[in-house]
């Protein structure tokens, strides 16, 4: 086996031919300190859980149904007055009209007056657009009737006040049973907890319109979250516009007051995964640390104490 000390790259030096300097040792010094930093930076990053998001193309688009959960209170509005309806602008609205999705429950206000409503329930629809109405239906007829003039000012009509707390929207997948956008890092209902009371006079219509984003979430070890985000914008219209009919998310409004929902998903998806780097990237790093230091350090010896003596 001697034939294998030709390929000996780690050969014995003798102590007695090494040379110890003070700046030697300084430089040793600082080579352990810069790395114990670089170590410890480096062991960090590996313990870290990184988020990547990417955008994709959503093939269950069509497959899917949602089911749209709300939870709506009308301190102004009594249960008697107030209706809701749903309309989708393809597919279907499933089981709509069962008693047991849709609930109206009577608010006391202070001296046990029953003004108030509060409307919570859910429905199942497709995956599509669509809007949720929470108002009455007004007869325009009969108020520009009485008018023969023609002339209809915006204080001559009575008006709801739409003042009211959204507790919850949520657009939940229709294999979950609750929504998991409060357990995804970075996501949110937007209209949780939201109450809005003050409206510009004469304020007929409350519009709310919703752009609605699928999301799945990987987490590292396999499992997968899904959830539905969404942006919000909102306008007022004004009770003669309401009357006289007024064009919304390309659709047409007429003889309403109250609030409107109008909702679109994105075809779509958010995947939001976990990730984390190697075992052996990690190694590899730490291995390079300890020779980059070395060597650097060696290298700025020799440049800046080249005739150093041993003391």
């Amino acid at each position: 086996m001697s034939w294998l000390k030709k390929f000996d790259l780690f050969r014995n030096v003798d102590r007695q031919i090494y040379d110890y300097t003070n700046f030697g040792g300084v430089m040793t010094i600082l080579s352990c300190i810069i790395m114990c930093i670089l170590f410890v930076s480096e062991t960090g990053n590996f313990l870290k859980t990184d988020i990547v998001n990417h955008m994709r193309i959503d093939s269950s688009f069509d497959n899917e149904a949602v089911k749209l959960m709300f939870d709506i209170e009308f301190p102004q509005i009594s249960c008697n007055t107030l209706t809701f309806t749903q309309e989708s602008s393809r597919g279907s609205v499933h089981n709509f009209h069962a008693a047991d999705e849709l609930y109206k429950v009577d608010i006391t206000i202070v001296g046990n007056v029953k003004r108030g409503c509060r409307v919570h329930g859910y429905s199942i629809t497709d995956r599509v657009g669509g809007n949720m109405k929470f108002g009455k239906t007004v007869d325009s007829r009969a108020i520009f009737g009485a008018n023969p003039g023609g002339f209809i000012d915006e204080n001559m009509i009575s008006t709801l006040d739409l003042s009211h707390k959204i507790n919850h929207m949520m657009f939940v997948p229709h294999n979950q049973d609750v929504a998991h956008e409060d357990l995804i890092p970075g996501t949110d209902n937007l209209l949780n907890n939201r109450q809005v009371v003050d409206f510009p006079p004469n304020t007929g219509i409350h519009v709310y319109s919703l752009q609605i984003v699928p999301t799945q979430y990987k987490y590292l070890w396999g499992s997968i979250m899904n959830a539905n985000q969404y942006s919000v914008t909102e306008r007022d219209i004004s009770s003669l516009h309401a009357l006289q009919g007024v064009g919304v998310s390309k659709e047409f409004i007429k003889d309403f007051y109250g609030l409107a929902f109008f909702y679109d998903f994105y075809p779509v998806r958010l995947e939001i995964q976990e990730s984390k780097s190697s075992l052996l990237a990690y190694l590899g790093s730490i291995c390079a640390i300890c020779g980059g230091v070395f060597t650097m350090c060696g290298l700025l010896k020799r440049v800046l104490a080249p005739k150093d003596k041993k003391d």
